[in-house]
This record gives structure tokens, C-alpha cells and sequence, in this order.
């Protein structure tokens, strides 16, 4: 069964299912439609038949049609009673039932269906309030109630409570964290906007997360500027103890206001120098840029004892590094601020410059070619851009440079930017990459090393121009102690640090740790200081005792255990194998448990658990804490049993009951073991600590040889992979040289086709010439023979004719829609496209035309205007006339 048919139209028609013809039965009409399409059926009555659509339209309610089309399904339509029927329903109307759809919505999904529309999707307030808006939002508000109201002002306050809702979670969320500050500055008419962000990790991912977006209303000096910064800070509960780095804008006065961050204004109050010499004189200035010009990191140093914030520790706080990513633009810049570079950029740029005036430019879209763009002198990627449009335009500026002068640049001038584009290529792939989020230090040296590689690979002189900027800029990279640290916690690129770079990163990464014990809101104690804690609790009220135990704590056996730990892990960590490059250190990272890292220190399964059980699995420093302290315990290397009744709600005696014990005078040892627990001198620490590095050192050993077996093979795979390649290139030149061959040939053959189609021409018309000349002659006057053997002699002993064929110049002349006429002398070998262009240069502006020669008539197409005026055939002067299309 198909579909129940409810057209009314259908009844105008009979169907034939055998022909599968539809016969219109309207009076006067024989019409067949193939088929019984509804809607062939209807455009059929509308437009033969308007008088009978008209009716139709005109038609009863939807009940009535639907009672109608169902009797009239379930009978016949025959020939006979098709009149009576026919009446009988020609005022009947299509009229189908819109579907109903159901969805559920909710007032507060459409709050914040109104809040994302101005918030993440940039709409203004008045949106709310515009009509179009309402007639869409007004049926579905009526349905909810006229509780329920939406405005500019309701949906203004409801952006502030979100607001204050996402501040108080990032605030939560950033509370204790080691954190990278960026403040970023923009000037746009009159208008400054000030940036603030902050990066940080969290799991596999890099974060980024904006605090404020402030407008700055006053002078931008460096007093004004660190204090909106500390505003921010102290909305969101930031100390100046979490931020590792400082990324600003402006590195000229940049250092006072980092310098009143930390401080505050006391120093700078009283002292109108240093308030002059805060001001901003850069992006930040007013109306001068559109900011983010200059990017600089300033760094600080940090301790573990925490003193590195400390105002009065003498010395800057806060030292100034140049951005990585700008330092790679700066590369670039330095190899374009070239003498013979400027000076070919300058050309090209004069160049693009006249390919956009109107009279170029509208002949470039007529012809569907890219059109030319101009560069900005400060961004060396649209200097890029502007000499890769002019290479596409080359045939172009070369066919229209004899007409227009400042479209001429010389062969060599061409090669250099073809050299010039490819030599930059790497460089902007690169400079792309560096725009990526998830992007590391890691990352950013390998594709810094990778740009270099391929730039090397291109050759030519600007290519090695380049790559000597991008040598001399990356000896300030490994003067950044951050840069090297990152490099060195990167496992695929540590290789590359030299020993005293190396060390440097080490150094760096004990003080990080340092801050980031320091920051720790819930840092636990060791047993050794609780006990001390415990049996001097009865000197509580002894000051003295109190300044012991803080200097103890400061400078004693805790912090020299935590950096001496932080410095075996990291003398293990860099003996450790090279990841391949195409590894995401994030994903390694995350895989590398705190289990797995145990493990792989030498520790069985059985202690590695029971650390990470008893610990909570709170990381790797405390779960060694706890192996260290509890190394002498006889059960330790006993299975983990985890304890059972772990029931929500239930005490912690029920949550924790005793393990069974064969020995019932075991248990109680055990129960009384921690207060009878003799502590680890630091001798035994130290003991314990080479014991664990002399573990790792057999483990990593035993990695070294397999993974000096693995690079062998890789080797192999690099080599015979180099010689594929190697026997690919090779085969590209053969191609290309082939292609070349070809080419040349062809247009070898191509001009002497066209030379002997010329030499053809010539002598058809002179043998037409001969034949029209020669017979009338030699009929009325036929005593003269001697003068009738000249014109009758052989082409080859004329003169005058074979002169002809040397022309290179040719005599146009071309009239006008207006009736007027213009003059011009071309070169023979220019193609037609040149008389174009000069008709509508000097002629016909704005206006679509062609070109046709009058006798014999010719019109001459887009293919024509390729060709040569001499294979047209219209030298040595020809008369075109212009007519629209």
C-alpha cells in the first residue's frame, strides 16, 4: 500500500497505470503528463487552467477536505460520472496539517540561551529588545507565563551574577596553584583595554584563563598599570608568590611596573622620575599602534624557603627575558632588513601597490585572477603574502609591462622573489604553529629546529641569510633559565642541553619545587618533626623555642631532604631514555603513575602499594617518605590487603578494622610499632637515597642497551628511508626537466605552424593577386607579352611580397561606440589582450565590451585575446571595432 493521496487536483486528471499517463478531463483540453505526480498535475492546471485553479483555491474548511478525498479513494473515476465529480469538488482547497513538533525548554535554558548570545557570541543588550527578537521569543515567553520577562536589563543583570558566579569558581579553582601571569595591551582610537591572564596545567592540558578585561581611563604610567594588575590579583585572592613568570606587553617600562607589583607605591610616591619614567611610551601609549607589538616574560627566581618575594632581600625581584616566540620573528625581521631584501621588497610592494588601482584591478576579476594585496611593514607574514600573490601574477606583469611602466621588474628581479618566497615558506608554517595553545617549550624548540632544517634544504643565498639569523637569535633562547628548564623536563629534546645547561635547568627546577611546597595549603609534616612537635608540646609558650623551631623548619633537616630528593629524581630522570619526537610528553606524563614510578625505582609491588595505600596516593614524595620510615618493618613486604567495611557514613573503626594475623602477638606489635619507632638519622637517609640511585642506575642501564639496539634499527630505517627519498627527488627533476623539454618543443613547433601558416597566406594571395591581375591583361592587350611576363614570374623572384612577412609592428585603429577612433602602434608578437586594455584605459571605462574586425566580419572571443596580433592576422594595420556584448 502507498501513500493515501489527498490532492483534490488528481480529480481533474484520469490515470492511465498502463501508459502511465495522467489525461488532463478539463473541457477542451487533450494534455497528457507522464506519471501522477501531484505537483506536475497542479503547475499543470495553474498554468493552463487558471480559471479551474482559481476554484480549487477557493475552496471549504480542512474537514471538508479531508471527507472528500477519502470518498473519493475509495471509488473509481470513470469517464462517465468525471463531469458530475468534477463539479462536485472543484471548490475543494489543498490544505495539509503543519506537523506539531514538541520540545522542552525551560525559562532558565532561555536565560542562558540570552546570556551566551551577548556574552560568547558578542550580540549588544538592545538585541533583547529589537522586534524581530520578540516576535521569536514572544509566543514561547506567553506560553511560559508573565513570570517569565526578558530584556536588555534583566539580561544585563543576569551577565553580572554569571560573571560573579565564574569568578568565584576560578577563584576556587586557582587557590594554591603555581601560575603563569600574562597581561596583554591594546590601543584602538583613543581607546587602551587592557589584558589579564593567567596559564597553567591542569592534567594533559594547557590552561588559559582571563581575569579581567580593564579599560584603562588614565595616563598609562607604571604606577597606574600595577595597580589595576594588583586589583585584579586581590580579586581573585592571587598572591605574588604564585606567579612563576610575568608575560607584558612593553619591555621599556615594563620593569617599574613589575617593580611596584611587588613592592607597591610606597618607594615611588614621593619621586616624580620615576613616574615619568613609568609612563608608557609604546603600544600603550595614546592612539599610537594596535598593540601587541612587543611581547616580554619576566621571570622570578624562585627559593625554597620562600624568601624570593621578600622586599627587602636586596636586588631586582623580577628579571627581564625576551618572549621565544617573538625572538623567532625578530629572526625573520633581521633577514629582511637586508639591503638587497629591503630593496626587492620595496619594488614589490610599489608594484602590488599599482595592480589595485581601478583600472588594473577591474581587468584582474574580468580575467578571474588572484588579485594583488600590499603589506604591512610591520608583519613579515603579510610581506610573505604580498610576494606570493606577485609570483602568481608574474605572466601577467610581464605581457602588460610594455603599456604600463611600473609593472616592470627585470627576469632576475622575478627569480630573487620566487627564492625570496620559498626561502620564507618554512618560516611561516612555523610561526603558525606557534599560534597552537597546547603548545610547550618542548614543541617550540622542535619546530624552531625543524624551520632551520627545511630552510637549509632550500638553499640560495636568502635561505642561508635566514638561517644565520635564526643561529644567532637562538643563543638568547638557552640564556633563559625557564626556556632551558622546560627543555630539560621535555624527554624527546633534553638531549640537546649541553652539562652546564643541564644543571642550570636543575638548579632552576629545585627552586620551582621549592614555591610550589611552599604554596602547598596541606603539606604534611614528616614523622620525625611530629614527634619533635609532640615531646616539646610543653614548651609551647617559650618563645624561644618557638624561633628554634621556625629557623629548624626553614633551614633545617626538612628542607635540605626535600631538595636533596627533588635532585636524585632529577640526576634519574635525565639518565633516562629519549622519547621519539612524535610523542605528546602530556600523554606520557599522565601514564607514568606514581606507581609505575616506584616500580621502575626499584621498589616490588607489594611496598610500592602499600606507600601509595597509606599515603592516600597523595604523590611520589610521600609515598617514599612512608617506604623510608616503615623500611625496617617485618610485614612490609607482605601482599596489600585493603581494609574491608569501606561503608559510607560508618566509623573509622569500622572503616579501618585490624588485619587478620596468624601471630595475635604480631598485631599488637604492630599497634604499638609507630610509637616505639626509632627515627632515620640522616646518614641513613642519605644511605637510603644512594641505595635507591644505584637501583636506578642498573634499571636505566639495562633501558640504555635496549634502547641503543632500537636506534640502530632506526638508523637503518632513517638511511634507507634518506635514499628513497633521495631516488624521488631525482625523479621529480627528470620529470620536470622532461616537462620543460616538452614545453619548448611545443612552442617550437607552435611558432614555426604559425610561420608557415603565414607563408601559406602569402602566397595564396598572391597567387589569387596573380590569377585576378594576370587574365584581364592579357585579354586587352595581347600585343605586349613582355609585359605581361613580369607579373607571371615565379614567386620567388619578387621582391617587394616576401618583405612583408618581416613586420613587427602593427597599426590599429579602433572605433568607438561614440563614433570616435583611437590610434595606436603595437608590437606584432603582443596579443590581442593589449589593445583591450588599451581600449578601456583610454576609451571605455566601466563598461563590459568585445572586440570584432568589420570586414571579413570576426568577433573576437576570450581565447582570442591570447593570441598574437600576427597569427590574428592583423598586421601590418587593422581596423576593430568595439561593440557590447
Amino acid at each position: 500500500m502507498g501513500r493515501h493521496q489527498e490532492n483534490p487536483v488528481r480529480l481533474y486528471f484520469f490515470y492511465d497505470p498502463i501508459a502511465n499517463k495522467s489525461r488532463c478531463q478539463i473541457e477542451g483540453c487533450t494534455a497528457e503528463i507522464t506519471g501522477n505526480h501531484a505537483g506536475n498535475l497542479q503547475r499543470h492546471v495553474q498554468r493552463i487552467h487558471p480559471s479551474a485553479f482559481a476554484r480549487l483555491l477557493s475552496s471549504i474548511h480542512m474537514e471538508d477536505l479531508s471527507m472528500a478525498s477519502t470518498s473519493s479513494s475509495k471509488r473509481s473515476f470513470s469517464a462517465v460520472d468525471s463531469e458530475r465529480t468534477m463539479h462536485c469538488i472543484q471548490d475543494t482547497v489543498v490544505i495539509k496539517r503543519p506537523r506539531d513538533e514538541q520540545f522542552y525548554v525551560t525559562p532558565d535554558s532561555i536565560m542562558d540561551a540570552c546570556v551566551e548570545l551577548v556574552t560568547v557570541n558578542g550580540r549588544p543588550f538592545s538585541l533583547m529588545d529589537d522586534t524581530g527578537f520578540r516576535k521569536i521569543l514572544g509566543p514561547v515567553l506567553d506560553i511560559m507565563g508573565k513570570s517569565v520577562r526578558i530584556d536588555s536589563n534583566i539580561v544585563r543583570n543576569m551577565v553580572s551574577e554569571v560573571a560573579e558566579r565564574e569568578r568565584e569558581n576560578l577563584r576556587f579553582g586557582l587557590k594554591g596553584k603555581l601560575l603563569m601571569l600574562k597581561v596583554d595591551a591594546v590601543t584602538y582610537r583613543d581607546r587602551s583595554v587592557l589584558g589579564i591572564n593567567v596559564q597553567f596545567t591542569e592534567g594533559e592540558h594547557i590552561v588559559l584563563r582571563t581575569l579581567a578585561v580593564k579599560e584603562l581611563h588614565e595616563r598609562h604610567t607604571g604606577s597606574y598599570i600595577s595597580s589595576v594588575v594588583r586589583e585584579v590579583l586581590k580579586t581573585y585572592d592571587i598572591d605574588i608568590k604564585q606567579l612563576y613568570s610575568i608575560t607584558v606587553d612593553d619591555g621599556v617600562t615594563m620593569p617599574e611596573v613589575m617593580s611596584l607589583l611587588m613592592n607597591g607605591d610606597a618607594e615611588y610616591n614621593g619621586d616624580d622620575s620615576a613616574e615619568r619614567t613609568a609612563e608608557v611610551k609604546g603600544p600603550l601609549a595614546w592612539g599610537n599602534g594596535d598593540g601587541l607589538l612587543t611581547l616580554d616574560i619576566y621571570e622570578t627566581s624562585g627559593n625554597v624557603t620562600g624568601e624570593i618575594h621578600s622586599v627587602g632581600s636586596g636586588g631586582p625581584i623580577l628579571r627581564g627575558v625576551r618572549c621565544s616566540a617573538q625572538v623567532f620573528h625578530l629572526a625573520v625581521d633581521d633577514a629582511l632588513q637586508d639591503t638587497i631584501l629591503s630593496s626587492l621588497v620595496s619594488k614589490a610592494r610599489r608594484l602590488s601597490a599599482k595592480l589595485q588601482t581601478p583600472n588594473v584591478s577591474v581587468f584582474l576579476r574580468r580575467l578571474g585572477v588572484t588579485t594583488a594585496i600590499v603589506d604591512r611593514p610591520s608583519t613579515w607574514l603579510s610581506t610573505h603574502d604580498m610576494l606570493q600573490h606577485l609570483c602568481q601574477l608574474r605572466t601577467f606583469c610581464q605581457d602588460m609591462a610594455p603599456n604600463i611602466e611600473e609593472l616592470h621588474l627585470k627576469g632576475s628581479e622575478w627569480e630573487e622573489m620566487v627564492l625570496l618566497v620559498c626561502a620564507l615558506k618554512p618560516a611561516k608554517v612555523t610561526a603558525r604553529l606557534f599560534q597552537s595553545e597546547q603548545l610547550t617549550a618542548g614543541d617550540f624548540f622542535g619546530a624552531w629546529l625543524k624551520c632551520k632544517i627545511e630552510t637549509d634544504k632550500i638553499g640560495g643565498p636568502f635561505a642561508t641569510l635566514l638561517v644565520e639569523c635564526l643561529n644567532r637569535r637562538q643563543h638568547m633562547l638557552f640564556e633563559n633559565e625557564p626556556f632551558l628548564a622546560a627543555v630539560f623536563l621535555d624527554p624527546r629534546y633534553k638531549v640537546l642541553l649541553t652539562e652546564a645547561q643541564t644543571e642550570q635547568a636543575k638548579s632552576r627546577l629545585c627552586n620551582a619545587w621549592g614555591m610550589i611546597q611552599a604554596l602547598s595549603q596541606n603539606k604534611q609534616q614528616s614523622l620525625l618533626s611530629k614527634m619533635y612537635v609532640e615531646s616539646s608540646a610543653g614548651d609551647a609558650d617559650d618563645e624561644i623555642e618557638e624561633m628554634l623551631r621556625a629557623r629548624e623548619r626553614e633551614n633545617g633537616d626538612e628542607g635540605t631532604r626535600c631538595k636533596v630528593l627533588m635532585m636524585s629524581m632529577l640526576n634519574v630522570y635525565s639518565s633516562e631514555a629519549r622519547l621519539k619526537r612524535e610523542e605528546n610528553i602530556f600523554r606520557e606524563m599522565a601514564e607514568c603513575t606514581t606507581l609505575d614510578s616506584l616500580l621502575e625505582m626499584g621498589f616490588n609491588r607489594n611496598r610500592a602499594e602499600k606507600a601509595l595505600a597509606h599515603t592516600g596516593n597523595q604523590g611520589i614524595e610521600r609515598a617514599m617518605d612512608w617506604l623510608m620510615e616503615h623500611e625496617s618493618d617485618p610485614d612490609i613486604d607482605e601482599p596489600y590487603v585493603p581494609p574491608v567495611g569501606n561503608v559510607l557514613g560508618s566509623t573509622e573503626n569500622e572503616q579501618s578494622p585490624p588485619q587478620p594475623s596468624p601471630d595475635p602477638t604480631t598485631g599488637q606489635e604492630g599497634e604499638m610499632r609507630p610509637e616505639g619507632k626509632r627515627p632515620m638519622t640522616e646518614e641513613e637517609k642519605q644511605e637510603q637515597i644512594k641505595r635507591l640511585e644505584e637501583l636506578m642506575k642498573v634499571k636505566q642501564e639495562e633501558r640504555r642497551e635496549r634502547e641503543r639496539q632500537e636506534e640502530v634499527d632506526r638508523e637503518k630505517q632513517r638511511r634507507k628511508q634518506g635514499q628513497e627519498l633521495l631516488q624521488v627527488k631525482q625523479k621529480m627533476q627528470e620529470d620536470e626537466m622532461k616537462k620543460l623539454t616538452d614545453q619548448r618543443r611545443r612552442e617550437k613547433m607552435e611558432d614555426r605552424m604559425a610561420k608557415q601558416r603565414v607563408r601559406e597566406k602569402i602566397a595564396r594571395d598572391r597567387e589569387e593577386r596573380a590569377q585576378k591581375f594576370g587574365g584581364g591583361s592579357s585579354g586587352a592587350v595581347p600585343s605586349s607579352p613582355p609585359a605581361e611576363a613580369v607579373p607571371s614570374s615565379p614567386p620567388g623572384s619578387q621582391g617587394p611580397p616576401p618583405a612583408k612577412k618581416d613586420y613587427d609592428e602593427c597599426r590599429i585603429q579602433v572605433r568607438l561606440l561614440d563614433g570616435s577612433a583611437l590610434t595606436a602602434v603595437f608590437k606584432a608578437q603582443e596579443p590581442l589582450a593589449a589593445v583591450r586594455v588599451y581600449v578601456q584605459m583610454n576609451g571605455v571605462e566601466g563598461q563590459d565590451f568585445t572586440l570584432l574586425s568589420p570586414y571579413p566580419r570576426r568577433v573576437y572571443t576570450d581565447l582570442d585575446m591570447e593570441k598574437p596580433l600576427r597569427e590574428l592576422g592583423l598586421v601590418p594595420s587593422a581596423v576593430l571595432v568595439v561593440a557590447k556584448k
